[in-house]
């Protein structure tokens, strides 16, 4: 399960849409209670993963506002249809995990 927010080497859909899910994943399993547990996702991977994203924002992708998270490593030669599955879905699915790490 991911532990930490990560971007990929080059511009893939498959390789991002994997991270994506893998987050998918992870809020998924934290909304039914399966995490945070005491064996395979603690609360303390939680938290670091929550301060990977923080401190994963990106400035640097120019198509998109500050402060947002991608996957991509940048938005050149980024299909459009990704677009929306590897940035603006990342963002909803982290401001979410988020949301209930910081207990709202």
């Amino acid at each position: 399960m991911i532990k930490k927010f990560r971007i990929t080497d080059e511009v893939d859909v498959r390789k991002m849409e994997d991270i994506v899910n893998e987050m998918r994943d992870l809020l998924e399993k934290l909304v039914s209670g399966e995490i945070p547990n005491d064996d395979t996702y603690t609360h303390s991977d939680l938290k670091d993963f929550c301060t990977s994203l923080i401190n994963g924002q990106r400035n640097d992708m120019g198509l998109m506002k500050p402060g947002s998270w991608c996957v991509a490593p940048s938005a050149n030669n980024m299909p459009s249809d990704a677009c929306s599955c590897i940035s603006c879905f990342f963002s909803h699915i982290h401001c979410n995990i988020n949301s209930y790490e910081s207990g709202g």
